[in-house]
């Protein structure tokens, strides 16, 4: 999981809208403007259907079902994927994992992309050969 969207302590339009622009600012101008021409291009109607299916799904009930291990990659300065948040989801599988980007904040996959590849392949090579095979 990159940057997990939701956590139940803070479920409402309002808290998520907050935390969405208060990481905003800092982000990179490419990742903002990347942002803000998806959001333009898929239109309210769009957004906002999303918008409410993610703030009903349960990821932190849904995360007990999970039977691999789980790596988890947030940016330090992540306002949405707090560490706390983050560290509740790792510890809910057998074997979780949360990795923290120093000076990156919520969208980490898109303005340290290599960086995030580079850990995601580090936490593949810890696991066994079963548990990599599709």
């Amino acid at each position: 999981m990159i940057g997990p969207v939701v956590d139940p302590r803070a479920r409402t339009l309002l808290r998520q809208g907050a935390g969405l622009i208060r990481d905003a600012a800092p982000e990179p101008l490419r990742t903002n403007l990347m942002v803000a021409f998806d959001y333009a291009r898929c239109g309210p109607s769009w957004f906002l259907a999303e918008t409410r299916a993610m703030l009903a799904y349960p990821t932190h009930e849904r995360i007990t079902a999970l039977t691999q291990p789980l790596l988890v990659i947030r940016g330090a300065h992540d306002s949405i994927a707090r560490p706390n948040w983050a560290g509740r989801l790792s510890s809910q599988v057998t074997r979780g994992s949360v990795e923290t980007t120093a000076g990156h904040r919520h969208n980490v996959v898109h303005s340290l992309p290599s960086e995030v590849a580079l850990r995601i392949g580090r936490f593949a090579d810890t696991l066994p050969d079963m548990v990599r095979r599709p």
